[in-house]
């Protein structure tokens, strides 16, 4: 299991979402304080055979409605970009049960799991749309086809982190 992460984001202390073993979800000692955190959910290892596992235990265990900051790792075991549509679908489909979000960072892997040139990023105009809230947004990874001009009122800080813009 992954220990706590030693930064922050967004001002909040980031909370690991994680596991070495899905046996270790159940053992974890989750903070109360919800929205005191910023949940960073991902696997740690490169080819875990548990890793669509790990967003619906996040989403059954965490009372996601008191997320503020939330950093997305890898929720596939091969974090190469070939499941970019599922990545950004998987938290489409659960955008109402964050209501409260206002920092998202995706693709928060670090590069012994995947270099950055090997992250893809689809445009993130569905995804700023189904967060009011949202005042920070971060991408890491290269940006495939079309990319249209990011519209969010709320929107103060971007941040875009490739191998080649």
């Amino acid at each position: 299991m992954s220990e706590l992460h030693k930064f922050l984001f967004d001002g909040l202390p980031v909370f690991a979402f994680a596991w070495t073993s899905a046996d270790d979800i159940p053992r974890m000692d989750l903070p109360a304080d919800v929205e005191a955190w910023a949940w960073r959910v991902g696997v740690d290892e490169y080819g875990d055979d548990n890793a669509a596992d790990i967003f619906p235990l996040f989403l059954e265990n965490v009372d996601t409605t008191r997320v503020r900051a939330l950093l997305l790792a890898a929720l596939d075991g091969d974090v190469s970009g070939e499941d970019v549509d599922k990545f950004q679908a998987t938290l489409l489909a659960a955008a109402d049960r964050f209501p409260a979000l206002e920092a998202l960072f995706i693709s928060d892997i670090p590069q012994d799991l995947s270099e950055v040139s090997w992250i893809e990023q689809r445009d993130p105009g569905a995804l700023i749309a189904a967060f009011p809230r949202l005042r920070i947004l971060g991408l890491r990874g290269g940006i495939e086809g079309p990319f249209e001009p990011l519209d969010h009122p709320g929107i103060e800080e971007l941040v875009l982190q490739s191998g080649g813009l």
